[in-house]
């Protein structure tokens, strides 16, 4: 049971995280899950991997922050990372392409950067 902020009480599913707190999944994210999941029924979804994101959302016609639920999204591998590194240097090390030019390809922050051009 979940006290809302108007004092009613109300019954709600609730995920516990490692490392999180408990997040109250509501009807949106719920359906998303069970969508990511494979299965509309919770007991499937221990154990299982998700992706919260920060977002906005309308409330009472007022924005209001909330988390969401996404596909997990696969990040690449260290030897994909490093394989793109060694290309983006070799091609501004070699005149092929500028920093610049690989910036608006590639998002490379101002460490990576620094690396790229020692």
């Amino acid at each position: 049971m979940v006290t809302g902020t108007n004092g009613k009480k109300e019954e709600c599913i609730v995920a516990h995280l490692k490392g999180l707190k408990p997040f109250i999944i509501n009807k949106t994210n719920a359906k998303t899950i069970a969508k990511v999941l494979g299965s509309p029924y919770i007991e499937d979804w221990s154990n299982k991997v998700i992706t919260l994101y920060p977002t906005i959302t309308k409330l009472k016609g007022e924005d209001v922050e909330c988390l969401r639920v996404r596909e997990i999204i696969a990040l690449p591998t260290l030897t994909e990372a490093h394989e793109k590194f060694k290309a983006v240097k070799n091609a501004v090390k070699s005149g092929t392409y500028t920093m610049e030019q690989m910036k608006s390809k590639y998002t490379i922050s101002p460490e990576i950067e620094k690396l790229i051009l020692a």
